[in-house]
């Protein structure tokens, strides 16, 4: 887990490991603080990411979700919403 290889060198891509104390509070932080960008969270587990979507959801952010649970055309629906900026948080599983 120490080691990182990567294989791409793209200006607009960022990667970085933290492990804060209370997750939740600095992802929220961290997107207030990014209020006008958009990206990707990535969680462990189907349950972290439909948690997480609804945290968000709760305090009003345009977020949406992906991973396998849900149904094909959820997903696309998904992952549209998040391609066109609809919905700029996207909260997905790794």
């Amino acid at each position: 887990p120490k080691v990182v290889t990567t294989g791409f060198d793209r200006e607009n891509l960022y990667f970085e490991v933290r492990k804060p104390k209370d997750k939740f509070l600095y992802t929220r932080l961290y997107v207030e603080n990014h209020e006008n960008e958009s990206g990707i969270i990535y969680c462990a587990t189907r349950k972290n990411v439909d948690d997480l979507y609804l945290r968000f959801q709760a305090l009003g952010k345009k977020v949406t979700k992906y991973h396998a649970g849900l149904t094909a055309e959820e997903r696309k629906n998904n992952q549209d919403a998040f391609l066109f900026d609809q919905k700029p948080i996207m909260i997905a599983t790794n």
